[in-house]
């Protein structure tokens, strides 16, 4: 009886092992490779020379039109003091044009850190996450 006990302990030690065993190899991992088709730099998003960064958030909507921030200078770091937050717009039907810069009006020291639109009865929405100073 001792020796029953023993080698059903044992025995489901070892499926426990094999079953650790592999999930760790990933033997059941499916990967699934995506192209993501034609590529090419927006031109007016990234100009490190100007004081300009890469977008940092980005919403699509439904017509084509993106918007995004640009400029998020993360804690405030001297180094990047002179970047400069703003808001773009991109239009993927005209994709040879470049990225424009939206105007806004009472925002002072723009740090954007992610956006979100929406839209509602044909009118589209946007909140902007503000990073504080």
């Amino acid at each position: 009886m001792l020796r029953l006990a023993a080698f059903g302990i044992f025995f489901a030690f070892g499926l426990w092992y094999a079953n650790e065993f592999i999930k760790f190899a990933d033997i059941h991992k499916v990967i699934y490779n995506q192209q993501p088709g034609i590529c090419h730099e927006v031109a007016g998003v990234y100009a490190p020379e100007i004081g300009e960064q890469g977008s940092e958030d980005v919403e699509v909507l439904p017509n084509g039109m993106a918007i995004f921030s640009s400029g998020l200078n993360y804690m405030r770091n001297p180094v990047l003091s002179h970047v400069k937050g703003r808001l773009m717009s991109f239009n993927f039907n005209q994709s040879a044009e470049p990225a424009k810069e939206l105007r806004l009006l009472g925002f002072k020291g723009l740090n954007p850190h992610g956006i979100s639109l929406w839209t509602e009865t044909g009118r589209v929405s946007k909140r902007t996450v503000k990073q504080s100073d």
